[in-house]
């Protein structure tokens, strides 16, 4: 017997402080060309008024669903939580300042109609500048409209490919999001998810994705180096679920570019961390050096000035990274 859903498709919103964003998110929902959705608002414990909000929304249509989390916890454990009760055909996210062309849903629908073996459809992601009101697409290096769930898996881990997209009930329960770090492990779900996809479509249907420096990931906190934490649990989960050996290298350059890109970012705010922080940061930059597999790293990062992976030596590494840094400071090339 085939599986009953009682909608369409699902949307997950975690909603943590959006009060200024929120009522677009969920107009552009409860406007969509197709009707048959619901929408799971997680309230990640925001302090200003985004609960009486969405809870004004939920009032006037039952399609809104209002899940409470009882401590703020992240995106990833706020997804989850709603994920448990979604009961749609489809599942989908969009964050809780973006928002959806009025026929996105409907769109990405026709696509998984294409083909019973469609597991997954991505959206049309465009990019919105809060300064300027630009939009702009997101151009994906890789340009085919239908990869299968491996290839999109490849292309995902340097986002030739964008992480936005639908997924088959059956398959987003089997693999909730990665809540290992508080941020950035989330992503590892979306190259999961492909590569448990039988075929990846792409459609026309459009994500507007908001750009703006009030997110989180643009804070200077620790939080910023929880990426390398999500690249190590990326790496574990690759190797878990059996993916080959040229996605696994792939992934390997991509965590040292992570590390890489992490430490700059430490030298360049340096003066924002206490010396206890300071301590702790070094000691993740070690560890996470020491783990690093320089064997598989592509040339243009093995012997990259700033990348040098051939020193060994993490007290030399740094030496060297910090002279690389000084210099292109100096020259206006940072």
């Amino acid at each position: 017997m085939a599986k009953q859903y009682k909608c369409k498709i699902s949307i997950l919103i975690a909603c943590y402080n959006s009060s200024r964003y929120i009522r677009r998110t969920l107009d552009s929902l409860l406007n969509q060309s197709m009707a048959d959705i619901e929408i799971i608002c997680i309230d990640d414990v925001s302090s200003d008024e985004t609960l009486e909000i969405i809870e004004e929304y939920a009032k006037k249509d039952q399609r809104v669903i209002i899940v409470r989390n009882e401590v703020n916890s992240g995106q990833a454990v706020a997804r989850n939580n709603g994920l448990k009760i979604a009961s749609g055909e489809y599942i989908t996210m969009i964050d809780s300042d973006d928002w959806f062309e009025s026929d996105a849903l409907e769109m990405i629908c026709k696509e998984f109609e294409k083909s019973e073996d469609t597991d997954a459809v991505l959206y049309d992601l465009v990019y919105y500048n809060d300064d300027t009101n630009e939009c702009y697409p997101y151009e994906m290096r890789n340009k085919n409209r239908t990869l299968t769930g491996r290839d999109a898996a490849f292309s995902s881990i340097s986002w030739d490919i964008h992480g936005y997209y639908a997924i088959k009930n059956e398959i987003h329960k089997k693999y909730p999001f990665d809540d290992s770090s508080k941020l950035y492990s989330d992503d590892n779900t979306t190259h999961i998810h492909f590569l448990k996809s039988r075929i990846v479509r792409v459609s026309t249907g459009k994500y507007y994705y908001r750009q703006h420096n009030q997110s989180s990931t643009h804070k200077v906190s620790m939080l910023a180096f929880e990426w390398i934490n999500a690249a190590d649990s990326l790496r574990r989960s690759l190797l878990a679920e059996k993916a080959d050996r040229e996605i696994i290298v792939k992934q390997e350059n991509e965590r040292w570019k992570i590390l890489i890109d992490r430490i700059v970012y430490f030298l360049r705010y340096s003066n924002s961390f206490s010396s206890q922080e300071k301590d702790s940061l070094l000691s993740l930059f070690r560890e996470a050096f020491k783990r690093s597999d320089i064997s598989v790293l592509y040339p243009e990062y093995k012997y990259k000035p700033g990348y040098f992976a051939f020193i060994r030596n993490f007290d030399l590494f740094m030496v060297q990274l910090k002279t690389y840094y000084l210099l292109k400071k100096v020259t206006g090339r940072l």
